[in-house]
């Protein structure tokens, strides 16, 4: 049982290192760190400070140059991406701590023999095809390490590396799963449809003037005219293609009081620019003109609103990278009910459909029912009829899918009938009635294997990583903006 234990812990371990391996490192870190060696990051009672970061960076950084020349290229003039891939970075070392620190927790050590066997056999410390003492030393001094402190250092590598072989050479599939995955993955499901008319249905419904009255009366809030907009205003977009004579005119209009009752006589006499007026207007009917993102935000905020209203005609200057707008409200008509008159029939329509809705509800769950118990009574009374063949290798629908998901067995003899429906305008009675299975070369089953086994693989690594980070006590240096949104 113990062997068993210690194997499986070798096992999770060596799936957490997968990430660690294929972690991705990028440049353009100066754009986010400081020139000192402050710390980043607190895990437990450990540090990662700005050397780690820039050490373990630069490790990387010239495999990515030398493999993938596109994405370096992409990595340092993307700021988003660069920020994104130092977290990446930051990420893979505070789950390297966190692998740590669980490897000492559970007491893992490794051979003294191995250990020395992995020194002597390193090229780095050969000469001549032998160990080189003098080379060992060098290296360490270099690296202002003791032969203890190295030799830890050798241990917690090969720990890991042999974690890793195991995970490769592990099998994360059990036989029985192994052939349910390829049934569900080469199994072809057939099945046929029969749908409930709902537009019929809803057409069908009677509704009384007093249930429109009283559905109004309820909800007349929701029936309204959109607020209405009348402006003025000057248009100084052209002068943004000319750097000098935009900073010019800005110059000369900035120097004025923007509060002026004359301020847009002002400002044509300044541009040679006549204002233009709009016709009364709605936020969904912007004219084209000053129809963007900014002017509409202007619009909704309701503070605009007092100040009209309070008779402060008071300008405002809206502008972007491309636009320069000066604008002036000089008429505001407030949102007002609409009268029943002009939306009865809305109203009427919307109380049919939620009629309809109920009674749809209630015919295909009886339906569904009496054909599980072989009755066709309800089915043939709202004649309905099981007509075109669909099947889930052809018809890539939303149907297929939820065919696909039925466990119930059936066949030609026995189909299964389930009902579909979004609870909207679909009310679906389905026939599943035959599945065939497509037969696969060895390779193309094995290739599937190996897919399902990686699949749960990385389910697990998510699921320790998941379990370790919320033991652990992670705290990061707000001063960073990296960290910041």
């Amino acid at each position: 049982m113990n062997n068993s234990i210690s194997l499986f812990k070798k096992i999770i371990l060596q799936i957490i290192l997968i990430i660690l391996i294929t972690s991705i490192f990028i440049t353009s870190m100066n754009n986010y760190f400081s020139n000192n060696n402050s710390w980043i990051i607190k895990v437990n009672n450990k540090i990662i400070n700005e050397n780690t970061l820039k050490d373990s960076f630069l490790t990387k950084l010239s495999e990515i140059k030398l493999t993938n020349p596109k994405k370096y290229i992409k990595l340092i003039e993307n700021k988003k991406e660069t920020k994104k891939f130092i977290k990446n970075i930051i990420f893979n070392l505070i789950n390297n701590i966190l692998i740590e620190d669980y490897l000492n927790k559970i007491n893992i050590k490794n051979k003294k023999k191995n250990i020395k066997n992995f020194i002597i056999n390193s090229i780095e410390f050969q000469k001549n095809n032998k160990f080189n003492k003098n080379k060992y030393n060098q290296f360490l001094n270099k690296n202002s390490l003791n032969e203890n402190q190295y030799l830890k250092i050798i241990e917690n590598k090969l720990i890991k590396n042999y974690f890793l072989n195991d995970i490769i050479n592990s099998e994360f599939l059990l036989k029985n799963e192994k052939i349910s995955n390829y049934k569900d993955k080469y199994k072809t499901i057939f099945y046929k449809t029969a749908e409930i008319d709902f537009k019929k249905l809803i057409y069908k419904q009677k509704i009384s003037k007093k249930e429109i009255f009283n559905f109004y009366k309820k909800n007349k809030k929701f029936f309204c005219f959109p607020t209405k907009f009348k402006l003025q205003f000057i248009n100084l977009s052209s002068f943004m293609n000319d750097n000098k004579k935009n900073i010019e005119i800005n110059n000369k209009i900035n120097s004025l009081s923007i509060n002026k009752k004359n301020f847009f006589n002002l400002i044509e006499k300044i541009t040679n620019i006549k204002r233009k007026e709009t016709q009364w207007f709605s936020i969904d009917s912007i004219p084209q003109e000053i129809n963007n993102k900014e002017i509409k935000k202007f619009l909704t905020n309701q503070k605009y609103y007092k100040i009209y209203l309070n008779k402060n005609y008071i300008n405002y200057n809206i502008s972007n990278k491309k636009n320069n707008f000066y604008i002036k409200i000089i008429g505001i008509q407030n949102k007002k009910i609409k009268p029943l008159k002009e939306i009865k029939n809305i109203i009427k329509y919307i109380l049919k459909k939620k009629k309809a809705k109920k009674k749809a509800l209630n015919k295909i769950n009886t339906i569904e029912k009496e054909l599980q118990q072989n009755s066709f009574k309800s089915f043939n009374k709202e004649k309905l009829e099981f007509k075109n063949i669909y099947n889930t290798k052809k018809d890539k629908n939303n149907i297929s899918k939820f065919v696909k998901t039925i466990k119930k067995k059936f066949n030609k003899k026995n189909p299964v009938y389930v009902k579909m429906t979004d609870y909207k305008n679909t009310w679906i009675i389905i026939k599943i009635y035959k599945k065939i299975y497509t037969k696969i070369n060895k390779k193309t089953k094995n290739k599937l294997y190996m897919k399902l086994n990686l699949l749960n693989k990385k389910l697990l690594i998510h699921l320790i990583l998941k379990s370790l980070y919320s033991k652990s006590k992670i705290k990061y240096n707000k001063k960073y903006i990296i960290f910041k949104k």
